[in-house]
Parts: C-alpha cells; sequence; structure tokens
C-alpha cells in the first residue's frame, strides 16, 4: 500500500534530521551558477508603481505592546498609499549591506539564509489609482504587478464579497530557493519563512492602522486558482521547480468599533463566487527564470503534494488571556513600530557574557503567548500548539538552566508524560514586587547549559553567547495524523514565534537569530522525548549582537530610478 499523507509527512521529517554524525542531504556545496533570483517577476503584466515612504500610524512600540489600537493611515484603506505602505513595511526591502564589493538586499520578513522563498500577492476592487484584479508585489522594484484584471461588474461583485474597504493578502513559496542551498531541509525552512511574513505583515498592518483577520475554509487547490498559480500557459516554460505553492490568506479590514477594536475575527469567502468573478477575468504576463540549472529533490515535491490543504477550518481559540506585559524599561519603547521593523536584522554573532533584565525576558516571552485580539496573532486562526524549551543563560534574577514556557495549558501533562521523569517542572514565579505576569514559565534542569546549547545548534557559538537560546517543541504526530496539512501550519506558527522574537529583540535593543541548522534527537534526548507526539521544529537565540563595522549599509530603494520604470 503506498504510504497515506501523514505518513508521508512523518517520514519526511525523519530523514531530513541532522544527526550527530551526518546532516539532512544536500548539494554539500555552493553552485553558484545555479542560485535561483530572490526576485519573481510576470513580465507582460501592467505595472503599478506603489508610493514609497508613505504616510503611517505614528504608532510607537508601546503603545502596541499594551493593545492600543490606532486609527487608520489613510482615509482611502484600498488606495495605492495604505496599501504601499503594507507591502514595504511587511515584505519591502529595508537596507542593502555591502562588503568588498559583494552587495545583498535585506527585507522586512526574514528568511532562512536571505533567501527569501516567499511571493506576496494583493486581490483589491477598484481603487485610487488601480484597478480591481489579482496583483503580484515586487519588492524589488515596489510595484504591483497586475496577474488577473476585472471589469466594472467583476471589480462590483468583488467588493460585494468583502467588508466596505477591506482587501486580501495572499503567499505563496517557491520550493527551489531554499532547495538551492539547504536541499532535502529545505521544505521546512520555507514553512518557517511563511510564519515570519505573516507575523512580518501583521506588525505592518499595525502601521498602516489595518486590523488583519483569518479567511478560512480555502484548500490549497482553491488559492492557486486566485493567485494564477494553476495557469500552465504563464509558467509552461519554467521548470517544476520554479512553480509556486499556496500558503496563506488573510484580509486586511479598517473597520474598528467605538473602543477600538476590529468587529471582524474572521471573514468568510466563498472561493466559489470569488473564482467565479475571476473567471470572466483576463490574465497577464509570464512567471520569469529563476535558474538555468535545477537539482532535483524529490522528497520535497513528494512531501508538498502530501501536505496539500484540502480545506481548513479554524480551531478553538483557547480563551483570552489576559493584556500583554508592558513594562518597558528599555531604551526603544518610545521608538515607533516602523523605526522597528526597519531596523529589525538577523545577528551574526553575540556578545558573550551580556546580560539582560527579568522584566525584558518576560516581555519578550509574554509576546509570545497567542492572545487573537492583539497583534500579531489575530490572522492565526489555529490552537496553539508549539511550546518553548529555553536555555537561559544570563537573565539577572533567574537561576540559569534549562526552563520551559508551555503555551498551551492544556498539554501540560502529555508533555510531562513525554519527557524524562527527573525533569523538575518547577514553576516559576518572580518576586511580587516586581509585578511580572505567571507565564507559565518552569524550570526543568538547573545549571549552565551553554555547551550543550551549541552542541545542540550544530556547534554555533550564537546559541551560547546569547542571553538565552530556545528549541520550539510542538505536538506534531497526532495532528499530523489527523490532518497532514497541519505539518506545514506547525513550521508556519514557529515561523511566526519567531517573527515576534525579532520585534521584541529589536525594542529591547538586543538582536535575535533563527537557527536552522540544530541536531533534533539530540535535543529530543535532553528532554526525554522518545516518540515523534512532539518534536521540536526551531531553534532560535537572543542577545547583544556584535557589530561588523566593515559593512557599508545603504537605504532599501537607493537603487531606484522610478522614472525608468
Amino acid at each position: 500500500m503506498p504510504p497515506t499523507p501523514s505518513e508521508t509527512a512523518r517520514a519526511y521529517h525523519a530523514i531530513t534530521k541532522h544527526q550527530s554524525d551526518r546532516y539532512a542531504r544536500s548539494a554539500g556545496f555552493m553552485d553558484w551558477d545555479s542560485q535561483p533570483s530572490p526576485f519573481r517577476r510576470f513580465p507582460g503584466a501592467a505595472l503599478i508603481k506603489l508610493p514609497l515612504g508613505a504616510p503611517c500610524t505614528r504608532l510607537t512600540f508601546g503603545q502596541m505592546a499594551r493593545g492600543e489600537k490606532p486609527a487608520p493611515a489613510s482615509q482611502d484603506p484600498q488606495g495605492l498609499a495604505q496599501i504601499g505602505r503594507l507591502l514595504e513595511l511587511g515584505l519591502g526591502l529595508t537596507a542593502s549591506k555591502e562588503f568588498e564589493g559583494n552587495r545583498w538586499i535585506l527585507r522586512a520578513n526574514p528568511s532562512s539564509g536571505n533567501l527569501h522563498p516567499t511571493e506576496g500577492y494583493v486581490i483589491l476592487p477598484e481603487g485610487s489609482g488601480h484597478p480591481a484584479g489579482v496583483f503580484h508585489y515586487a519588492p524589488q522594484d515596489h510595484l504591483l504587478e497586475l496577474r488577473c484584471s476585472l471589469d466594472r461588474e467583476g471589480s462590483n461583485k468583488l467588493a460585494a464579497l468583502l467588508p466596505p474597504g477591506s482587501f486580501l493578502v495572499a503567499l505563496s513559496t517557491i520550493q527551489w530557493r531554499e532547495a538551492w542551498k539547504y536541499g532535502e531541509r529545505a521544505f521546512r525552512y520555507c514553512a518557517l519563512d511563511t510564519g515570519h511574513a505573516i507575523g512580518a505583515l501583521e506588525y505592518s498592518a499595525a502601521c498602516t492602522g489595518l486590523h488583519p483577520v483569518s479567511v478560512p475554509g480555502w484548500s490549497d487547490t482553491d488559492l492557486a486558482g486566485l493567485l494564477g498559480l494553476q495557469r500552465e500557459a504563464d509558467f509552461e516554460e519554467l521548470d517544476p521547480w520554479e512553480r509556486e505553492g499556496p500558503d496563506v490568506l488573510i484580509a486586511m479590514t479598517p473597520a474598528v468599533n467605538t473602543d477600538g477594536e476590529s468587529d471582524i475575527l474572521a471573514i468568510e469567502i466563498s472561493p466559489g463566487s470569488l473564482l467565479q468573478i475571476l473567471a470572466h477575468g483576463t490574465w497577464h504576463g509570464k512567471a520569469n527564470e529563476l535558474s538555468e540549472v535545477h537539482h532535483e529533490w524529490d522528497v520535497i515535491h513528494t512531501t508538498a503534494a502530501a501536505t496539500e490543504r484540502v480545506a481548513t477550518f479554524p480551531s478553538a481559540l483557547l480563551p483570552p488571556r489576559p493584556a500583554p506585559f508592558s513594562a518597558l524599561t528599555w531604551p526603544l519603547q518610545d521608538a515607533s513600530l516602523e523605526q522597528i521593523i526597519r531596523g529589525r536584522r538577523s545577528a551574526v554573532s553575540m556578545r558573550a557574557g551580556a546580560k539582560i533584565s527579568l522584566q525584558a525576558f518576560t516581555r519578550m516571552l509574554d509576546a509570545t503567548l497567542q492572545r487573537e485580539e492583539f497583534q500579531p496573532w489575530r490572522a492565526w486562526s489555529e490552537e496553539p500548539t508549539v511550546h518553548l524549551a529555553i536555555f537561559v543563560h544570563r537573565v539577572e534574577g533567574l537561576v540559569p538552566g534549562l526552563y520551559f514556557l508551555e503555551r498551551n495549558s492544556d498539554h501540560l501533562e502529555d508533555l510531562k508524560g513525554a519527557c524524562r521523569p527527573d525533569l523538575l517542572w518547577d514553576r516559576h514565579v518572580a518576586p511580587s514586587e516586581l509585578g511580572l505576569p505567571d507565564l507559565g514559565l518552569f524550570l526543568l534542569r538547573p545549571g549552565n547549559s551553554e555547551s550543550v546549547a551549541r552542541a545542540i545548534s550544530c556547534q554555533q557559538d550564537i546559541a551560547a553567547d546569547g542571553v538565552f537560546s530556545l528549541g520550539m517543541v510542538a505536538k506534531l504526530a497526532p495532528l499530523v495524523d489527523e490532518d497532514a496539512s497541519k505539518y506545514r501550519r506547525l513550521f508556519w506558527e514557529c515561523g511566526l514565534i519567531g517573527q515576534v522574537l525579532y520585534i521584541e529583540a529589536e525594542a529591547a535593543g538586543l538582536r535575535a537569530t533563527g537557527i536552522g541548522c540544530f541536531l533534533d534527537d539530540m535535543m529530543h534526548s535532553l528532554l526525554g522525548i522518545q516518540s515523534d507526539d512532539w518534536q521540536v521544529l526551531y531553534h532560535f537565540t537572543v542577545g547583544v549582537p556584535i557589530q561588523d563595522d566593515r559593512l557599508q549599509t545603504s537605504p532599501p530603494y537607493a537603487h531606484l530610478d522610478r522614472s525608468k520604470l
């Protein structure tokens, strides 16, 4: 009998684990001649210039952390200024770096190896400066490419499907961009990057006064149809590796009530109704080639097919948690959220011996707890399934050691049963005079954990030199057996948590880095996990960065002469 989709997903996870005596399969060298372009374009599609530096709300990080909701930055929520600002701060360029003649571009949404497999789309009714249709976002030139145009009747029907002033944002993935470097393990990294991008759009929406909400019920086939990804004529000249796979559909709405809260937590849009509107539209452009040469990793295609989403609906969320902890005492609490977004970087190395306060540590962990009414969790419609195993190195007021943050109390007893019996599970409660919340943080084992953190993270010093590092542990097998497409969404959740930590670290005057290279089963052995019911999916570290003064930094769009576009 052929394997079931869930068996395929679980088998992929097993064979792509790094081990102490071997890494997951990859080319083993950097084939620079086949490096894919990080920018998809659709030559032949009409181009619409998006404003750069359009007005946004002056929301500070502290206001966002306290849950304050800004007024819309524009009275025209479907206009180019609002859309351009959302995409610029969510998926656009943030800086360019140069060293010894080599130049590379940084973006608002983090990516493994800065390879950027994630593509962005918007679906818009007719608005100020643009027609109705489906548009691809081209971040290098900050443009919209008109993929599907609608006539007046189609535009009116599209507008009628959405709440007033709302539009849709979608994400897709090109697996080849990561597989070129990382081989078979790339499917994991692409899914993490989708989660990073969801979080980046959430924070960007806060800057523009928009409210992201989930759009449930869409299958991958429907979403591919919406974005034109199934159109053979538009991709026929490309290697199959360069095709895009659909990921996420999010609605952006300006609707708020008198208390400043969004009236909408989810928008139900019939796929059939929207696809019928697009059936009468006109499609434009053909996808550009990203590489002339490709290396095959068949297991990625197989796993992608096995984890396709048939249709999904939001899970029941946990009861609302208290408002986020916001005792902000660090230097950037009054900085604009836009400044934090633009300043986000991945640290290359950390300053060993640095410390942070217990208040700062608590704030960062508290922000990872899922609250549907607070960004960056508004568009995430799943029950929390990921928890944090934390190597605390140097946090004032905390004994160094291995800790655990439970993000869903319903999982706690199952987690304890899956881990080794000699772990302490002592609940940490901060001294009352500090006024810190009870996070559900448990001390598992005291003692210096720098060497083990380094060893687990493929001997990378950054995991030991940060003030803390962590592994994201998820309930895997039971969820994947229930629905194989949840394998991807587990990594999306990890990526979203990672984006929260990136932004929180920047606001604390620190820096963070996602760690994709780690020894999966060494981490499992440390915790005593012996089955794939629970698995570690992503590692992360936070600390004080060591700046490399040899690097030259330029503004993100300094290269752009818009008169020539």
